[in-house]
Formats: C-alpha cells, structure tokens, sequence
C-alpha cells in the first residue's frame, strides 16, 4: 500500500495518471479540508484510466478527519471538503470511465456558466452516494445539471440535491439508464428529467426518493416500458407517461406545512427526519423488498424503517 498527499484532485490526477492507466491498483483517494485550505474549484476528470469490477477507483470524503466528510446533516462548504464550480468550464468532476465510486463529497455550483457536475458521459458502473449537491442561491446559469446520467448503468444513493432552480436545470438527469434510491431532491426547476433517448426496454428505477419543491418532479420524454417509479414522496402530479410517486408513493399536494412536519428543517436545508410522525417514516420499501435499497443513509445510520429520502430516522444518529 501506498500513501500520498495532494494539493488538490487535479494534481493528484495528474502525479498518478501512470499508475491508472497502466497498473492494476485499486485506486482509494480521501479528500480532506485542512484548517486554512479553502474549496476544490480545479477541474479535473475520470478519463483514459484502466479500471474494471477487481481494481476500481473510489473517490470518497475522509471520515476520519474533522473536515472530510460532512456528518452534520447539513451542506457546510466553509468546514468540510467541497468541490466547487465556479468558472467558466461546462463540466466538473467528470467521469468518463467505468467502474468508478464517489462517496461522501460536497459540491458547490457558484458560477453563472451553464455546467454539469459528475457528467458521466461513455462510463459505465459508476456510483455516486452519499454527496450533497447544492446550486447557490447567486449563482445564475440556466440548464445546469447537478447529476447527469448520460453513461449507462449509473447508481445514485442517498444523495441531496437542492437549489437547481434556474430555467432548464436539473436535479437528474437521464440520458441512459439509471438507478436513483433514497435521494432528497428540493428546490429545482426539474426533479429528474428522462430524455426521449431511454427508449425499448431501457431499465431506469427510481424509489424511496422525497422530490419537492420543484417547478415539476418528473419530465417524461422517455418511451422504455422498463421505466419504473415507486415509493416516492413528492408534490406534483404525472406528466408525461409517468406519476413520480408510483403506485406505492406519496403525494404532500405542494404543501410547505406538511413539508415542515416531514423534516427537521426545510427552509435552511436540514432534511432530517427526527420524528416517527413525519410522512417519510416507514412510508418505502427496505432492503428485504429490494436488494438495490442502501442499508445505511447519508450519514452511515442504519435503515432500521424503510424510510423515504437521503436520511433514515434515528433516534440516536451515529454521524460517522
């Protein structure tokens, strides 16, 4: 095992370029904060490595340090690690390679350029989990996109996704197939888009998703009959071929009061479920109904309930 230490990931990229294109290495990078450093706004990408299912590359925040992973159940980009966007490039993060994990990290959209984080363009077997997404409130540029499933098979869990809220942006959007469990989506022109490109039987899942707030939770173009929504909690009726909620969902009529019951906090972003009486408690299905629903959520709290959203309801939450 070997150990390094960068600046920043376009210069860890770039040091170990040799070693992802050519060595069979399982690839562990923990970002960390330190005390003075500020975001991580260099562009850097997944592109051109030699990766498969026995030596992949997961790029995750430090849970062992006090400024790597955020655990406090709100975004926090001035005390732990972020990625942020704030120049004038289309995409950040990027990934364009298989067999790819990013787990934990915070990302901040701060520019008035149109942009995308994690474009997962030509990958395959990717998963993002655990990362908190969230557009600033002066940030400006129209069709941005905080996830964009544009490779196939791209796993999405447990993720936060707020302030997307500018003409054409999107929480989701898929352009292949895809699976979305357990995610918190607020505050967005467009929950999750599908594009007319998922066609024939393309399997696309989302389930025990809270979508709220938004201009519309779900845009339909698609016409694959292996499309499935279920178990969500949202706001908005069917558009398009679909309802969002599904046969098995919820529907909080565009409510901010019955919101306010359902989490912690909504207006400053705490999407927390703390109470056994919040209409995401025990309201999806768990792991014993489908093995593709994480066991733990954001923060590494056990789903003992089956719970809807980014957050499990804990009455003593372990925040690791």
């Amino acid at each position: 095992v070997n150990y390094h230490a960068y600046i920043d990931m376009s210069t860890w990229q770039a040091a170990e370029a040799a070693h992802l294109v050519n060595d069979t290495n399982t690839h562990i990078v923990d970002c960390d904060r330190g005390s003075t450093a500020g975001t991580d706004s260099v562009n850097w990408q997944v592109l051109g490595w030699n990766m498969d299912a026995t030596y992949f590359c997961t790029i995750r925040a430090n849970r062992d340090s006090v400024n790597g992973f955020n655990n406090t159940g709100e975004v926090d980009f001035t005390t732990f690690f972020t990625v942020e966007q704030d120049g004038g490039i289309s995409t950040h993060a990027q990934i364009s390679e298989t067999f790819v994990v990013i787990d934990g990290l915070q990302f901040e959209h701060n520019t008035a350029t149109s942009s995308r984080f994690c474009l997962t363009a030509s990958s395959a077997s990717v998963t993002i989990k655990n990362c908190y997404f969230e557009k600033d409130s002066g940030s400006t540029g129209t069709n941005s996109r905080a996830l964009s499933a544009d490779g196939t098979g791209v796993v999405i869990h447990n993720c936060v996704i707020s302030g997307f809220n500018d003409v054409n942006d999107r929480a989701i959007y898929g352009n292949k197939p895809f699976t979305a469990y357990n995610c918190t989506i607020y505050d967005a022109y467009e929950g999750v888009a599908l594009t007319s490109a998922i066609t024939g039987v393309e399997v696309v899942t989302v389930k025990n998703c809270a979508i709220f707030n938004c201009a519309t939770d779900l845009v339909d173009l698609s016409t694959s009959a292996g499309v499935t929504f279920d178990y969500n909690t949202t706001d908005d009726p069917a558009t398009g071929f679909l309802d969002p909620r599904g046969t098995n969902g919820q529907d909080l009529n565009d409510s901010t009061t019955l919101w306010d019951e359902a989490v912690r906090a909504r207006a400053s972003g705490d999407f927390r479920i703390d109470s056994e009486d919040s209409l995401l408690y025990n309201t999806g299905i768990g792991n014993a109904g489908d093995v593709n629903v994480p066991t733990t959520d954001i923060l590494g709290n056990i789903r003992w309930t089956n719970d809807i959203g980014a957050f499990a309801y804990s009455s003593t939450e372990i925040r690791r």
